[in-house]
């Protein structure tokens, strides 16, 4: 059975072009002195988390446009897509901010080999809602820590 997971491309809402990336975690270190006394270049890459099926009650389902293309390989309802977004801002924002306006934009389907289970990927478009004036100035905060956190990126044309 495959896992699911769910990237989320943040869109910045003064130019389209440009998206979110994050850096990611450092693996824990090997246990190998000479192994680990190498150090790896940051990574970065989109907001992303497990994508879990849905347990019980939950609040309303988060609406994502053109869903139904990939509802003959996902079935989106089955799938706590909410909990899912707030752990992303969790993890872009060190708290929540409110996200919306999602539309579907991509399915991956990893093909089955290996040892463990294939991974299955969600990607969706969204962008910030400003309602809260102290958030406008937020991503550029994140931008500028240092060592920084997360950055705008465009694709090379």
């Amino acid at each position: 059975m495959a896992s699911y997971n769910l990237a989320v491309i943040l869109q910045n809402t003064q130019n389209d072009a440009e998206f979110l990336l994050v850096k990611q975690k450092r693996p824990p270190n090997f246990g190998d002195e000479e192994y680990d006394s190498f150090v790896d270049s940051d990574l970065w890459d989109l907001p992303s988390t497990r994508l879990n099926p849905l347990e019980g009650e939950s609040e309303p389902p988060v609406s994502i446009d053109d869903a139904e293309s990939c509802s003959e390989k996902i079935e989106l309802s089955k799938f706590d897509i909410n909990s899912a977004l707030k752990q992303v801002s969790e993890e872009v924002f060190s708290g929540e901010a409110e996200l919306g306006n999602w539309r579907f934009w991509k399915f991956i389907e990893e093909a089955e080999f290996g040892p463990g289970p294939p991974v299955q990927t969600l990607f969706i478009l969204g962008n910030l809602v400003f309602g809260d004036p102290n958030l406008q100035g937020l991503l550029g905060a994140i931008s500028g820590l240092e060592p920084p956190m997360a950055v705008w990126a465009f694709p090379s044309q």
